[in-house]
């Protein structure tokens, strides 16, 4: 089989990888790398496969020899993609938690339960931040009308805009421009019903004073005519609520 010059730095990517090149030829492999993506490109994926392997654990000195043996078997095939790195990994990782005298004690293997069962959280949490999302974008493409109205708050300048959803008969509500609320003040939505005020929810502003809420139609009150943002000061020695309207908005 005719071979290359190149073909010297494939074989050896596991050897770089692990650290076992001598000093001159690591040298001349660094030199290398400045030249060739395909092997940096390898060189990168293996030292992330490596570095996935110790995710919340403290390693011992393995076997000799056992680090090469783990990079040459995460390397895929010459011109193999991204994606063949898949079941390299899910084999280096049985071996990682099965044995190799790999782990110092028991609590290396909890520690590893740990980060996996952080990493599961995450990705629940971005799958319910998902659903958010699809639901917010559902209203969004079903409001069939947009309330609109300025929000004044001393020198500040917002926004009170408000979804409704004729399908779902909710609303989706966004605030804009409110500071954050002050020792013994918060922020209200409420429903303009025909029979009065209804509480819809608290309004905690976020980054930038913006907030977001979805809200359905409250169960009481009668017809819904409109709403209000309101800022509500609690006078704790009088046990009493005052409570100053933001901007208010009434449906045609």
């Amino acid at each position: 089989m005719t071979t290359t010059p190149h073909d010297w730095y494939v074989e050896h990517r596991a050897d770089f990888a692990s650290r076992l090149l001598d000093e001159a030829d690591e040298a001349a492999f660094r030199r290398h790398l400045a030249t060739c993506s395909e092997c940096r490109k390898a060189i990168d994926d293996a030292s992330v496969a490596l570095g996935w392997l110790s995710i919340g654990v403290a390693p011992v000195a393995p076997r000799p020899g056992f680090t090469q043996q783990i990079v040459r078997e995460l390397t895929p095939p010459r011109g193999s993609g991204r994606g063949a790195w898949a079941p390299w990994l899910a084999a280096a990782s049985a071996v990682v938690l099965l044995g190799g005298g790999w782990w110092r004690s028991a609590r290396d293997v909890t520690a590893m339960r740990d980060a996996v069962a952080a990493m599961a959280a995450q990705s629940a949490q971005r799958d319910t931040q998902l659903v958010a999302l699809n639901d917010t974008l559902s209203i969004v493409r079903r409001a069939s009308r947009v309330l609109h109205a300025p929000v004044r708050m001393g020198t500040m300048t917002g926004s009170l805009t408000i979804l409704d959803d004729p399908v779902s008969h909710r609303w989706r509500v966004f605030v804009t421009g409110l500071p954050p609320a002050a020792p013994g003040e918060r922020y209200a939505f409420w429903f303009v019903c025909e029979d009065g005020m209804v509480r819809g929810a608290d309004v905690t502003p976020q980054a930038v004073g913006g907030a977001q809420l979805t809200l359905g139609m409250p169960e009481r009150g009668g017809r819904v005519m409109g709403a209000e943002l309101t800022m509500e000061r609690v006078q704790q020695t009088a046990a009493t609520t005052t409570s100053m309207t933001l901007a208010k908005v009434m449906i045609d």
